[in-house]
């Protein structure tokens, strides 16, 4: 027998000793942790090590039966055990992970948070960035805690992508309900109170909103909930707007930034105006409906000099759709003049040669400019 089983059995003797064994999740911090002697040999022995694994069958030495722990004990509570004695915050992280049983529970949360404060603030934050570094916030359970900690023990909001888009997700959802006057979910892991979450509020989304880029649905809705609530100005709401699109790397991670700023936002056109300096390179990068949102209503209050920046960086839209809406923008637009009407008539011309629909409404846009010749420079205004 290994040196190390050989302190997983003393430390399994003192879990029982000390009453653990059959005990429920809202009994286990009320239940002794013993001399510092027991406590030692428990960290010891619980630092390292599998507690779980194909048991013998009984029937056959040579077979593999159930899977079980190897002493028989409920892991799910031996992991609280193995926290509260002492063990590590990364082995801590990696045994309430994987012997949560893949469920969440209120009672759950409450011991987790518990436990982390009996340790302390410093355990604690280390505890939800060895979570948030690793694969244990695949389960909810710990992701659950790990945001109930951050709260209610005040801890720093971690950096962890996996952290924040826990939150993004958990909190879309709260304000979703909230919107709907629906009542919150009794059987949610985590159920603070409203309060708490808005005290918090800013810090989160100074940090998430920038690396959204994977939860971008969630943290849209987050930012338009927490604007109708009153929890953001509508000046921070949409810096916190641009700044996900600047974060979006997809298109798939830009829509939603776009659908909100069309719909609970609703973005005006002033305010599209006042950010033309940080839409204008976004709208570079071709993504349709950003540029169907965007560039028509910019087009109707630019110079001639600025709708030649405009054009050339929303004509390379994705789709037919938005290019036909710039297009038709244009030529709504009084004929422009000088070197401008040159240039923008350099960039509608290749259109003629585009798909049927392309080709009419750059024909139409240049009739009206009165320049239907291709290569028209100087023709009639």
């Amino acid at each position: 027998m290994s040196t190390q089983r050989q302190k997983q059995d003393a430390a399994i003797a003192v879990f029982r000793e000390l009453g653990w064994e059959g005990a429920g999740l809202d009994q286990v911090m009320g239940l002794p942790l013993g001399t510092e002697q027991q406590r030692r040999g428990a960290r010891e022995g619980l630092e390292k090590g599998e507690w779980e694994g194909f048991l013998p069958d009984p029937a056959d030495a040579e077979e593999s039966g159930e899977w079980g722990n190897f002493w028989g004990v409920d892991s799910s509570v031996l992991r609280f055990f193995a926290l509260r004695v002492g063990v590590s915050p990364r082995r801590a992280a990696a045994v309430m992970a994987e012997h949560s049983r893949g469920w969440a529970h209120p009672k759950a949360t409450k011991a987790t948070v518990a436990a982390l404060a009996e340790r302390g603030t410093e355990f604690a934050a280390r505890f939800v960035d060895a979570a948030a570094s690793g694969n244990e916030f695949a389960w909810f359970e710990v992701s659950d805690a790990a945001l109930a900690a951050v709260h209610e023990l005040r801890l720093p909001v971690p950096g962890q992508t996996q952290y924040l888009d826990s939150y993004a997700e958990y909190v879309a959802l709260l304000l979703a309900r909230v919107a709907e006057g629906s009542a919150p979910d009794p059987n949610a892991p985590w159920q603070p109170e409203l309060e708490s979450i808005r005290a918090r509020f800013a810090e989160h989304v100074a940090q998430g909103v920038p690396a959204a880029a994977a939860r971008s649905e969630d943290w849209a809705a987050v930012v338009s909930g927490a604007a109708a609530l009153g929890w953001l100005s509508r000046a921070e709401a949409l810096e916190l707007a641009w700044t996900g699109l600047d974060a979006a790397q997809r298109p798939v991670a830009r829509g939603p930034w776009v659908s909100a700023l069309a719909g609970p936002l609703a973005v005006s056109d002033d305010e599209l105006d006042a950010a033309r300096d940080r839409l204008i390179p976004l709208l570079s990068l071709g993504h349709g409906p950003l540029v169907e949102l965007v560039a028509p209503r910019l087009l109707a209050r630019s110079s001639d000099e600025q709708a030649v920046e405009l054009a050339y960086a929303a004509l390379s839209a994705g789709t037919q759709k938005a290019k036909v809406a710039v297009l038709k923008a244009l030529a709504a637009r009084p004929a422009p003049q000088g070197e401008a009407r040159a240039e923008l008539l350099g960039v509608v011309e290749p259109f003629l040669d585009g798909t049927p629909t392309e080709a009419k409404a750059a024909a139409a846009l240049l009739a009206a400019w009165g320049a239907e010749a291709p290569g028209d420079e100087t023709g009639p205004i």
